[in-house]
């Protein structure tokens, strides 16, 4: 008995020693074999090839098939790159397996350490290895078979070692050790200690759900009065003193249930703990690094970026990337709120830093013509020529996409933007008589979209008139709901003169209350009688390019521009 007790205790500190030297350092994963899935990501079946074997770099990860007895045998991965900070940055991570950590592996290489797939390993479903003298049962029947389907696959076996006298090389025993993962596994002693909506506590999940676990209903939750004392279970086998029924659930779950799940917030790149960006954030940022900030790469300043410019990085100088600054603000949004707990729309001030805004769920874009005769209506009896006069109507959607009210205390504009690209027209009405082609009417009256680009326009004191260009349409100022979308159309007849650049401003009104459906609630530009049509007229909707691209920009009436929406014209032909 004593020889035993040694020989245990000599596996103990072996098993201490191999966890020590191989997930030791801050740089190391752990996890268990049953990793390694099939493609649809379910448990991979005994003996079958791991899929995903191979990084996206093409690098082995040192995955290995699984047999009932080593699904649970714990690896230990490390970042191969000589200098991981600069690599994470540049290229995805490929591990590198350094050891399962099992007995025998003690003095073993990659070359030829035991590995999950061997069968020596293999646990029947009686709870026994096929060789004991190879192999020993260390998780079985009587702590891990539970209720479940398949109990062979949650038992562990691990190998034996020979022990041998020094003297004469006489057998003096044999040992086995087996390091289980706690950190995959969820705790089952965690109570619920706030339930107060305002407090940070309640944000994230204080416990699980084992409750809904199948032969868990009896765990207790916050309303049963055995929930205090969960905080008192050291082991799982004491949590089936408050609920007796659950004993074998709670062996079946084994593997995923645990008291002593701890984590240390460690930096797996550079090593040393995390940078608590709680903390920083929960401050004003600062432009330069506290003393007590030495070692620490990039620290979050006021001016530098998240990820960082130098020379290690070429291509970094290249990116638009967002500011530590831009990562505060958003963190700290809930400090715009106004003093009636309302999100104030806001725009951005720089392309680092976020704006405070709806967004534009779905646009609308109807284009038609209008017909009217020579000389005005009162000479429709007797007109032999007819105007065309381009219309359009728009509808917009916005939507709240905060937890709290939006509101917004100027109105929103909205301007239809030309992106077809430079050099090719939009969609616009060719006049046809008699089948021959009259070509784009030179003063706009049947354009929708000005020919170049509204913005950047290489002649801007010479735009072309369109319909839509120069317009502001308007939402006025008003509060949004959290979660709520409303859609906004033109409530009533806008017209502008013929070849009007003139900036035109229209309030858009709610759609259920402005007709939608009367195209007489349309913008309208007038045609001079003398560009007048004489029938036979026709009338050929057409553009140089693949489509139409047009883009909604949404501002603050008086800022720069807040969301954008771009979208292609489809071609729906309407004639009022």
């Amino acid at each position: 008995m004593l020889k035993a007790r040694q020989n245990a205790r000599m596996a103990l500190m072996l098993a201490i020693g191999q966890l020590q030297r191989h997930a030791g350092p801050d740089q190391r994963v752990t996890a268990p074999a049953n990793i390694a899935g099939d493609a649809q990501g379910n448990a991979s079946p005994p003996g079958a090839a791991p899929a995903n074997a191979l990084s996206v770099r093409g690098v082995d990860k040192g995955l290995s098939a699984v047999q009932p007895g080593t699904r649970y045998w714990t690896g230990v991965w490390r970042n191969p790159a000589p200098n991981p900070l600069l690599e994470i940055l540049t290229a995805t991570p490929s591990p590198t397996l350094l050891q399962w950590l099992v007995s025998g592996n003690e003095s073993r290489t990659a070359a030829d350490r035991l590995v999950p797939a061997n069968p020596d390993y293999v646990v029947n479903p009686s709870g026994e290895v096929a060789d004991a003298t190879r192999a020993v049962v260390l998780v079985g029947t009587n702590t891990a078979a539970g209720n479940l389907p398949n109990p062979a696959d949650r038992y562990v076996a691990a190998p034996l070692v020979e022990i041998r006298e020094s003297s004469n090389n006489q057998l003096a025993g044999r040992y086995a050790w087996w390091v289980g993962d706690e950190g995959v596994k969820a705790r089952i002693n965690s109570t619920e200690t706030s339930r107060d909506g305002n407090r940070y506590t309640s944000l994230p999940s204080q416990r699980r759900g084992w409750e809904t676990v199948d032969g868990l209903s009896s765990y207790p939750t916050a309303t049963n009065p055995n929930h205090a004392a969960l905080d008192r279970v050291t082991s799982a086998k004491q949590a089936e003193l408050l609920m007796p029924d659950a004993m074998e659930s709670l062996r079946a779950n084994f593997h995923a249930a645990t008291t002593d799940s701890l984590a240390v917030l460690t930096d797996p790149v550079s090593g040393g703990t995390k940078v608590d960006l709680t903390a920083i954030f929960g401050q004003p940022l600062v432009s330069t690094a506290p003393a007590n900030a030495a070692g620490i790469a990039n620290y979050p300043l006021t001016t530098s970026r998240i990820i960082p410019v130098g020379t290690a990085y070429p291509w970094s100088s290249q990116l638009r990337a967002p500011l530590w600054a831009t990562a505060h603000s958003f963190v700290n949004r809930a400090a715009a709120l106004s003093s009636s707990g309302e999100l104030l729309v806001a725009p951005s001030t720089s392309i680092n830093q976020p704006s405070i805004a709806p967004l534009i769920t779905d646009f609308r874009l109807l284009m038609g013509a209008r017909l009217v005769p020579q000389g005005g209506v009162a000479a429709a009896q007797t007109a032999t020529a007819f105007r065309v006069q381009p219309c359009g109507k728009i509808a917009i959607a916005i939507a709240n996409p905060y937890s709290v009210p939006l509101r917004w205390n100027s109105n929103l504009e909205f301007t239809i933007q030309n992106r077809t690209p430079a050099g090719n027209g939009p969609s616009r009405i060719y006049l046809s008589q008699n089948n021959s082609p009259q070509g784009p009417s030179p003063d706009g009256t049947a354009s929708f979209l000005p020919a170049r680009p509204n913005r950047d326009d290489p002649n801007p004191s010479d735009p072309e008139p369109a319909l839509f260009y120069n317009t502001f349409f308007q939402i006025p100022s008003g509060v949004l709901p959290p979660g709520e979308a409303r859609v906004f159309t033109i409530g009533s007849r806008v017209t502008r003169p013929a070849r009007d650049r003139n900036p035109v401003r229209i309030t858009l009104v709610p759609f259920a209350t402005a007709n939608p459906g009367s195209f007489d609630n349309c913008l309208e530009m007038e045609a001079l009688d003398a560009d007048a049509r004489t029938p036979r007229l026709i009338l050929d909707v057409r553009e140089s390019w693949q489509t139409t691209l047009a883009q909604v920009e949404m501002r603050l009436a008086g800022s720069s521009g807040l969301r954008k929406r771009p979208a292609r014209i489809r071609k729906r032909a309407a004639m009022p």
